[in-house]
């Protein structure tokens, strides 16, 4: 009889390790608790006998009904896995003369405690198990003695799960109970400034935990990030950053492969950061997150309040089978939920009106007036700039010469606009008011005021920022609600009409007509004189 004492008691504690505990040997059966949607099947490894004089020890290994002995054992022999911390020694080295289940079992035997002999084995051995294996359900199941592989064989993760490490267990008295162990990263987007004007930069924000990495020879680790076609990234502004508890940041762009993509304005652009293997880091034990951040351009197809099309995402995708970690494209993978973030900007619309023409009864005014003339400014780092508009009434860009800025004009109706406007303090400036009216003495002080909610449900498409208030403040007085869902606040700008200045002295214009119609008289006489001087003739 072969005891495997010792490797008995390097199983429990891998066993440990991964979630598996065992309680005692006195019955063959297996205990399931908080599967949470997953399913495990334990695969025979090893036949054998056992009995309470021996302790955990198997006896008269054989190999077991689970497992394709033939090729598995000659995969073991051939396999390159390290297993020790020179890198000298492969896993198949050690089982190069073996061949009968006790031959492997023996050299087995030879591993004390947490050896990566016994993971690299068990990550091994899955790909040779065969035949249906035993179902292991939410509560009890029947093993014979053996030595078993109990392989997570759940059909379908959910996003964001992972698969639990293979686990190597001796039964045939006892109660193993099956904690599920599992971890897997997850991913958030966001940016500096949920609002900004068409042409503003923004700075986003990808933050990726780092998970458990133990028991995956490697770990695949890749951002997918998506940026709406109104924001464009900005060249060469991303970089990579290991952050460790204490929000130090090491920049560890050079480590992974980024791929910024190329702008399209009509479906956006993809930006991917990934690296093969995460493992391959040399701090990445001392960090809890990886970070991405970059900046972006608010463009002129931004839409304008709560609209949702200046939609930016991400998810990750992440090794989530240790027992087939792999690395590249050779990685089984899973991805994380889609994070979302929202870009708002604002529009101003403006009405000028004949300030006496207000109705009280239907609060309105009954006079608009075309042909006023304005500017707007914004002041920044003591510099003023001008507000330059397509022909849209977009914003282009501010410029800091007066000469180079767009005039706004009100149309036939009065009114006037300016889209793409980010929350702040605005000047509007009358440069020319409609004829007959009087040019407003001062600039009229403009504060355009967002507040900004975000709801968390879990959810990506329900995962929303959302414009919770909008005012409007005019040369000081109260705020006035702009309307969230289009994002746009309004003015009325009033002017008052030219005097209408007396005359004094003389006749005015009276004396005029008379001489004029003296000359038309006149004309009509010389007329009629001529003609009958002609018929004398």
């Amino acid at each position: 009889m072969s005891k495997l004492k010792k490797f008995a008691s390097m199983i429990l504690a891998l066993v440990l390790a991964l979630g598996l505990t065992t309680t005692a040997f006195a019955a063959d059966m297996v205990t399931v608790e908080n599967l949470s949607g997953h399913t495990f099947t334990a695969y025979q490894i090893f036949s054998g006998t056992q009995s309470t004089d021996t302790g955990t020890a198997l006896g008269d290994a054989e190999w077991g009904s689970g497992i394709e002995s033939t090729n598995f054992l000659a995969a073991l022999k051939a396999s390159t896995v390290l297993v020790d911390t020179d890198n000298s020694t492969t896993l198949g080295s050690l089982f190069t003369t073996c061949t009968t289940a006790k031959n492997v079992a023996d050299v087995l035997d030879a591993y004390t405690d947490n050896s990566t002999v016994a993971k690299a084995f068990a990550a091994l051995a899955v790909n040779y198990v065969k035949g249906e294996g035993t179902v292991i359900a939410e509560g009890t199941s029947s093993l014979a003695a053996g030595y078993y592989l109990i392989v997570d064989t759940t059909t379908s993760l959910a996003d964001g799960d992972a698969y639990n490490a293979a686990l190597l267990q001796v039964t045939g008295g006892g109660t193993i109970t099956i904690a599920e162990k599992t971890d897997a990263p997850t991913v958030d987007k966001s940016v500096d400034d949920a609002d900004t004007y068409i042409g503003g930069t923004v700075t986003f924000t990808l933050t990726g935990s780092v998970p458990d990495m133990t028991y995956y020879d490697a770990y695949k680790y890749v951002f997918h990030d998506t940026l709406s076609p109104s924001l464009k990234y900005t060249e060469d502004t991303l970089k990579v950053y290991g952050v460790d508890a204490s929000n130090n940041k090491t920049d560890i762009t050079t480590a992974f492969t980024v791929d910024t993509g190329t702008y399209d304005a009509t479906n956006g652009t993809t930006i991917t950061v990934s690296i093969s293997n995460l493992k391959s880091l040399s701090d990445v034990s001392s960090y809890e997150n990886i970070v991405v951040e970059y900046n972006a351009v608010l463009q002129s197809s931004a839409t304008v309040g709560q609209t949702y099309n200046n939609k930016n995402t991400v998810y990750l995708e992440y090794s989530n089978n240790p027992d087939n970690s792999g690395s590249g494209s050779n990685a089984t993978t899973g991805n994380t939920p889609t994070d979302v973030v929202y870009v708002f900007t604002y529009e101003l619309d403006g009405t000028k009106v004949d300030a006496d023409s207000y109705d009280s009864a239907s609060s309105s005014y009954t006079t608009t007036l075309a042909d006023a003339e304005f500017n707007l400014t914004k002041t920044e780092n003591s510099t003023t700039y001008y507000v330059q508009l397509d022909s849209n009434y977009k914003i282009t860009g501010w410029t800091a010469t007066k000469a180079d800025a767009t005039t706004i004009k009100s149309g036939t109706d009065g009114t006037f606009k300016v889209i793409g406007l980010d929350a702040g303090t605005y000047s509007l400036n009358e440069t020319k008011a409609p004829a007959g009216y009087n040019l407003l003495e001062n600039p009229i002080a403009i504060v355009i005021t967002a507040g900004l909610t975000s709801t968390e449900t879990g959810t990506a498409s329900d995962d929303l920022d959302t414009i919770s208030t909008l005012t409007i403040t005019v040369n000081d007085a109260d705020p006035v609600d702009g309307t969230t869902s289009t994002g746009v606040v309004t003015i009325t700008v009033e002017n008052n009409a030219g005097a209408t200045l007396p005359t004094t002295g003389g006749i005015g214009t009276t004396i005029f007509y008379i001489v004029g119609s003296v000359l038309v008289l006149g004309a009509v006489v010389l007329l009629i004189t001529r003609k009958r001087m002609n018929k004398a003739e």
